[in-house]
């Protein structure tokens, strides 16, 4: 059941990487991902019978890519590869070429050769949310337009405090050297777990690099150990109230109903309080590995982290 959705999503990858020449990474990711979604909402919502167009566009580009990598291999046969790409380069490229193929094929092929039985889930609809194309994309949309609205809301205010925070000069007053290093590392790591608690991840990047980042270059920590420390202390910040950003858009995506219901109201204080007890204990523990394991030796840091930026 689910080699049709592999299908759409391969055609739309090969529609963008051999078509259009733009692969799937953090800056085409916006654009891509947003036409897989609308591919399968058309799928599911308008007409299962437009999945035969999908494929009938994807066998021809398959046919087209593996002649590309048949010249290719000719290419690197004869040395005579294109300028600018070494044939390490180029090996690399036909053999990624070659498995994506390798794998969409695998796709077509189980989805129209082999005799699979009845794959209808028949799922009973979800109250709510419409069968029509139309009617779901509504749904989506007003769904997406609140979710953003908070996000945005609450940047502002992150904003906001961050401001307050750095007009206030706080931060400036923690001296710029520790006498030891694990002195500074245990304040700082205190002081972004704060700011993660009351801040959003822009707002709080924006102050940390701001005002704490060169206290912790000037006693000695690695930048790059810095933002591994920065990163997990945030997101330890994002698990503990008062705002406990991640379960507060975990409650908007799954629903006041999902989670009013998955309650417990008895048992131990461990117990009715897990969800938020255990995520916390799992990232104060990884937080206090990754901050103070490499100060144990000096030579342990050194090689771990200036090691990384030499090379």
């Amino acid at each position: 059941p689910l080699m049709p959705y592999g299908i759409i999503v391969g055609a739309i990858l090969v529609l963008f990487s051999d078509l259009l020449g733009r692969h799937l990474d953090e800056f085409s990711a916006p654009i891509i991902l947003p036409v897989m979604l609308l591919g399968v909402l058309v799928y599911e919502k308008l007409s299962k019978h437009l999945l035969h167009l999908f494929s009938l566009f994807l066998v021809p580009m398959l046919f087209l890519s593996f002649l590309g990598i048949w010249e290719g291999y000719q290419a690197l046969s004869t040395g005579t590869t294109p300028a600018g790409v070494s044939p390490a380069e180029l090996e690399d490229i036909l053999w990624a070429e070659f498995w994506r193929n390798l794998v969409l094929g695998g796709f077509l092929v189980v989805h129209y050769l082999v005799k699979t039985g009845d794959q209808d889930p028949h799922y009973k609809p979800e109250a709510g949310v419409s069968e029509k194309m139309e009617g779901a994309l509504r749904l989506a949309t007003n769904e997406t337009t609140g979710h953003i609205g908070a996000l945005l809301m609450l940047m502002a205010l992150s904003v906001s405090t961050g401001g307050i925070i750095e007009r206030s000069g706080l931060l400036e007053m923690l001296p710029e050297t520790f006498p030891s290093i694990w002195i500074a590392m245990g304040i700082l790591v205190v002081t972004m777990v704060i700011i993660g608690m009351i801040m959003d991840p822009y707002g709080a990047v924006i102050l940390v690099n701001a005002t704490i980042a060169q206290v912790a270059f000037d006693n000695g920590i690695a930048p790059l150990h810095f933002w591994m420390i920065t990163l997990v202390a945030f997101e330890l910040g994002y698990l503990t109230p008062p705002v406990a950003l991640n379960h507060l858009l975990t409650r908007q995506v799954v629903g006041d109903d999902e989670v009013e219901s998955a309650k417990i109201h008895t048992g131990s204080f461990f117990r009715r309080y897990e969800k938020f007890i255990l995520p916390i204990a799992v990232m104060l523990t990884a937080l206090l590995i990754v901050s103070f394991l490499p100060l144990i030796s000096d030579g342990l840091h050194e090689w771990l982290f200036q090691k990384i930026q030499a090379g």
